[in-house]
């Protein structure tokens, strides 16, 4: 084939490519319609006690903002519809832990490329970010590329217990959740350090958030707590079964994981950690069901109700006293590094 017969080839094959990639831009209607259909619904998914935390975020993200954003990616990257959606959904709770947590590492150089089309429209992001966090939310490169080593399970940590996980969210963020190891200092931290100490370590010092945070503090070590109760641990795990490789993120197995669970196998010498949670083969199995197959880890005897802000911020004035600095931020970990 001749360059000039190549060349109108390509031409065409290109001209073929951007046609079809427009028949995926879509207006406010079919924007809205098209989140309902794949039941993207952020504020719903949020747990109950950041809900409002959450509302907060939307009200402030406009739908000609979301649109923009949306349409920019449909023409800019090769993502499906349904992906560009489902990434820009996962962005959101980035943010919204941005908001909350000191640091948040961006995992996902797919959900950060959200974040740079986010922040083409610099005015929008601006009013954006400052009607919702209080102030700008910088995005600063990592040099390095490199995070602190339990910076991972502390993201994990943070999303399992602000969000609802959804069938994409591990495939949005690149790797499952829990995947890497708490070490044995940070266990330690969580679970010997008060909660202002805790709370002004990694969360903004923000009234609007306060109660909820001390909430959210206790409830992890509370699971803490459960985790190295060997009496009652230990029968919650002799009616379960190890979760079989390949099973994440299937509906009743890892993807229900409660951190106890999490935190129990990160200590077991029995198995690998991976194994424990279903990431690798396991060598040998507590107990199988009658059916001879894998009991899901939904928890019962662990399960904690989802209390109101009222209900988790309780009684204890002790831990009602908190300090940290004011204001959102984030940090973009592989990719991007503190904002300072």
């Amino acid at each position: 084939m001749s360059v000039g017969l190549y060349w109108d080839h390509y031409k065409k094959k290109s001209e073929s490519e951007n046609d079809n990639r427009e028949l995926l831009l879509l207006t406010k209607d079919d924007f809205l319609k098209k989140q309902q259909t794949l039941e993207l619904d952020f504020v719903k998914d949020t747990e109950s006690t950041f809900r409002n935390r959450a509302q907060e975020l939307e009200d402030a993200y406009t739908l000609d903002y979301q649109l923009h954003i949306y349409n920019r990616m449909v023409k800019e990257t090769e993502y499906s519809q349904e992906t560009i959606l489902e990434l820009m959904f996962e962005q959101k709770r980035f943010l919204l832990m941005a908001s909350i947590l000191k640091k948040v590492p961006m995992f996902s150089k797919a959900i950060d490329e959200v974040w740079h089309q986010q922040l083409m429209f610099t005015n929008d992001y601006q009013n954006f970010t400052q009607k919702f966090a209080g102030q700008f939310i910088h995005h600063a490169p990592n040099m390095d590329g490199r995070d602190g080593a339990d910076d991972k399970f502390l993201f994990d940590m943070m999303y399992k217990k602000l969000f609802i996980e959804k069938l994409f969210s591990a495939k949005s963020w690149g790797s499952p959740f829990y995947e890497t190891v708490p070490s044995d200092s940070f266990i330690a931290e969580w679970s010997d350090s008060g909660i202002p100490q805790l709370q002004s370590r990694y969360f903004f010092d923000k009234s609007e958030i306060h109660c909820s945070v001390q909430g959210l503090i206790r409830d992890i070590k509370n699971d803490i707590e459960s985790a190295e109760n060997k009496g009652e641990f230990g029968r919650f795990l002799e009616q379960q079964s190890r979760i079989v490789k390949g099973s994440y993120p299937a509906l009743g197995t890892s993807n229900e994981l409660t951190l106890p669970y999490v935190l129990w196998a990160a200590v077991d010498t029995n198995a690998t950690y991976s194994e424990s949670l279903g990431l690798a083969k396991t060598h040998r199995t507590i107990k199988s069901d009658s059916d001879g197959g894998n009991s899901g880890f939904f928890g019962t005897v662990l399960d904690k109700p989802k209390g109101s802000k009222e209900a988790w911020c309780g009684s204890d004035t002790s831990d009602s006293d908190g300090s940290g600095d004011s204001g959102g931020g984030s940090s973009c970990g592989s990719s991007c590094g503190s904002s300072g």
